[in-house]
């Protein structure tokens, strides 16, 4: 999942995907794998290219059929400190 997410992270600095939103799945796995630290660090890196950016905004756009894999992403952000 990491070399996944660092993938996406790549094509997002090519102007392939929001970067924002690379930065916050690398957040969401490194707090799953219980790098808290890192997890932080990217959530960071995410509040910096947009402090408007909240929990609410997150569940409202996520296209999750399966309510407990929302709320598994949704747990994993909260470790990394992303704003309610």
């Amino acid at each position: 999942a990491i070399a996944t997410c660092n993938q996406l992270y790549d094509r997002s600095r090519s102007g392939e995907y929001p970067e924002a939103w690379a930065l916050i799945h690398l957040a969401g796995i490194y707090a799953t794998s219980g790098s808290a630290d890192q997890a932080r660090a990217f959530m960071a890196q995410v509040l910096k290219i947009n402090p408007a950016l909240s929990m609410k905004f997150f569940k409202q756009t996520q296209p999750f059929k399966n309510p407990e894999h929302l709320q598994r992403e949704v747990e994993a952000l909260n470790r990394a400190g992303f704003p309610q």
